[in-house]
Parts: C-alpha cells; sequence; structure tokens
C-alpha cells in the first residue's frame, strides 16, 4: 500500500513497544451506525497480529494484507498463520464484517508478473484464489499489484481482474483493488472490480490533504468508475516533509507531540489530524462515494484522539 514496507515495519515495532494494554481500552460495543452502502474500509497488516480485534468495531470491511501469487500460479500464504487466521475469525465473528485477503503490496508484488502474463498460470492462479478464499472463509479478495512494470504486465492484470470476477460470481466473492491514483482502467475490468480502495496518499503523505484527495478521486471518476465503487484512501501514519522515508504511525506522533484537532503538522512531520479526517468523510458522503479506506488500523489510537472513531462518528451523522 506504500512504497516500501521497511519503513512502517520499523515503526510497527516502535509502535508495539509504547502502546498501552488495549484490552484496557474501553470502546463502545455498538458503534454508531454508517449510512447504507457507505464502507469503512480498514487494511490489517500481519505484522499488527497484536492489535486488539476491538479496534475493528468501527470498520465494515477488513482487509487482512497479505497473501501472494507465486511466479507458477500458486498462493504463497506463509504471513497468514493459525492465530492469524484464528484472530481473523474472530473478529468477522464478533463485529459481522466483511473480509477480504489482500494479494501483494509493496515489496511483495514479485510473483504477479510472472504469473499474470502467462494464461495457463493465469488460470491456475484465479483456481487457487477462489479455493483459497473458500477454504479460509475470506468473503472476497484484493488485488495489490504495486506496480505493473510495462504495457505487457497491465494488460496481463486487466485480465486478471476480469478472469477473477467471473471465478468469484458463483460463490458470491467480492473482488477489490488497491489503485494508486495515476493507474489506468480499462471498461472491462472497472466492469469487473466491485470496490476500488484509492491510494490518494501514496504521492506523499505532506501532500494528501483534503484538496489533494478530491482531486485524485474526482481523477478516477472522470475515467468513468462510478462513484459507489470508490472508496477514498486516508494515511494513518505522518511522513517526514524533508525525508519522506521518515514514516511514523499517527499513534507515535501523537504520543509524542500531542498535536490539536486541526493540526496536520508538527515537528517536520506532515499527517492527516482529526479535522482532515473528518473533512475527508464528509467529502466521500457528499459525493455519494462508495466509503473511505485506511491504510492501516494498527496505527491509529485508543483514545479520543482517535481517526477510526472521528470516521465512524461522522459517518454516523448521514444516518440521523
Amino acid at each position: 500500500m506504500k512504497r516500501s514496507l521497511l519503513g512502517l515495519l520499523a515503526f510497527s515495532f516502535t509502535v508495539w513497544a509504547q502502546m498501552p494494554v488495549l484490552s484496557q481500552v474501553s470502546f463502545p460495543p455498538k458503534p454508531p451506525a454508517t449510512k447504507p452502502g457507505f464502507h469503512i474500509v480498514a487494511y490489517l497488516p500481519d505484522y499488527r497480529a497484536a492489535v486488539d480485534p476491538v479496534l475493528t468495531a468501527y470498520v465494515t470491511d477488513l482487509i487482512f494484507f497479505s497473501v501472494g501469487p507465486t511466479r507458477d500460479g500458486g498462493i504463497d500464504a506463509a504471513h497468514l498463520t493459525p492465530a492469524m487466521k484464528a484472530k481473523l475469525w474472530d473478529i468477522k465473528r464478533r463485529y459481522h464484517l466483511r473480509l477480504r485477503v489482500a494479494l501483494g503490496g509493496a515489496d511483495r508484488s514479485g510473483g504477479f508478473g510472472p504469473m499474470a502474463l502467462d494464461p495457463i498460470k493465469r488460470a491456475r492462479f484465479v483456481r487457487a484464489l477462489t479455493q483459497f478464499c473458500l477454504r479460509n472463509k475470506f468473503d472476497g479478495a484484493d488485488y495489490d499489484w504495486e506496480f505493473p512494470a510495462n504495457k505487457g504486465e497491465d494488460d496481463a492484470f486487466m485480465a486478471l481482474l476480469v478472469e477473477t470476477k467471473h471465478a468469484f460470481v458463483p460463490h458470491k466473492l467480492l473482488l477489490s483493488m488497491a489503485m494508486a491514483p495515476w493507474q489506468d482502467i480499462t471498461p472491462a475490468a472497472s466492469a469487473a472490480v466491485d470496490q476500488f480502495n484509492l491510494m490518494t496518499y501514496f504521492d506523499d503523505a505532506h501532500r494528501a490533504g483534503l484538496a489533494h484527495a478530491q482531486a485524485d478521486t474526482q481523477g478516477l471518476l472522470q475515467k468513468g468508475v462510478p462513484p459507489q465503487k470508490v472508496c477514498m484512501g486516508i494515511p494513518f501514519y505522518a511522513e517526514g516533509i524533508a525525508d519522506a522515508s521518515v514514516t511514523p504511525a499517527y499513534a507515535d506522533v501523537v504520543r509524542q507531540y500531542h498535536p490539536t484537532p486541526d493540526e496536520d503538522e508538527v515537528s517536520g512531520l506532515a499527517f492527516n489530524g482529526r479535522k482532515t479526517v473528518q473533512a475527508k468523510t464528509r467529502y466521500a458522503l457528499s459525493q455519494h462515494l462508495g466509503g473511505v479506506m485506511v491504510w492501516e488500523i494498527g496505527q491509529d489510537t485508543t483514545d479520543e484522539t482517535s481517526l477510526m472513531r472521528a470516521i465512524r462518528h461522522v459517518a454516523a451523522e448521514q444516518t440521523h
């Protein structure tokens, strides 16, 4: 979901070490209902396995990150441990959310090209993915190929999306795609994908304010994607203004600098504060988008500064 997992992994360990015991934090068992059809999508990486499942109470769609395609059309599920699988199943049962599995991601997409370019391997992969979702109780899959390297791989990706949808339909599985603002989509692939998780923050967090997200969203809509399929991305991490490789979690920023709700910059770090996150959510609602997407849930706080809580409460305003 970002250029490299290495920086995020480093900060994830820092956050784990400093976070309070999440089981001691009180969350409402039944958060306010959201507007029908408005989805709050969150990614949960395998390296956030220690996050308390109660954090997902605010989510409508949870995407486990990630497994990956092998070069010969198989699935590398090494990151989906038995303990992680049990946690995901418990979350799904407890909060009645839609659970999907992400494929690929930054530094995990090496198998896509060799698999997708070969029709035989591609068909093998689609069959394997369908059975993988059914066997592991996933409601669908989320493609996060970062990124096709040339036109041949672009075309192969579009074919992969269409073929996956054909295999998913009989089983009522959902198909989503993590999409960078500059990526294109063919009409056939657009019709096949149920949800586009638009990485409006991809160009750098300090450029990911409301106006930037609006422009990226409108750009995708102008490509012909229906608004109800678009979930606008919101970063739950900060980025160094002078050094973009510095990417601490939002929770880390709050713990160290205690920003006010309307601050989006502290000590050379840019991020989305609560006011910006609320404004983005209201914009998504006003444009009748399919929802918002966050990368990623384990980077949030667990008190009144929580961005996930801010999103859910704004989404609930539309039900009154």
